[in-house]
């Protein structure tokens, strides 16, 4: 049974047999070409994302350090602050039963100027 279609194929074919075959054989270079192309592409951005990847994961390990690096000064920030924080308080608790009275006001001063005045 015929329909009186003709198939794409046999179009094509015909196409071909008027230009000896030039046409098909274009059509499939350029197709061959724009694959090539694409897989180019790919492969190009695939690679662009992972170096992407691996500058990403050397940031993190290099923030990681520091932030280990700061932790550890934090720490010895609050050791040293302890530790000053104890000097203080033994040094004013020392220091109010070594430190002598000095005078006052005037007439005690003036009473130790005439001591020294009267010594010499």
């Amino acid at each position: 049974m015929r329909t009186g279609k003709i198939p794409p194929q046999k179009i094509l074919n015909l196409i071909c047999k008027l230009f000896g075959g030039q046409f098909i054989d274009d059509l499939e270079v350029q197709k061959n070409e724009s694959i090539k192309h694409l897989i180019e592409m790919k492969n190009q951005k695939i690679e662009e994302l992972l170096n992407e990847k691996e500058n990403l994961i050397n940031k993190l390990s290099s923030y990681e350090k520091h932030n280990q690096e700061l932790m550890a000064t934090i720490n010895k920030l609050k050791k040293v602050e302890f530790e000053l924080k104890e000097f203080k308080e033994k040094f004013n608790n020392k220091k109010n039963h070594i430190m002598p009275k000095f005078p006052s006001n005037d007439s005690e001063v003036n009473k130790i100027l005439k001591w020294e005045d009267e010594d010499e």
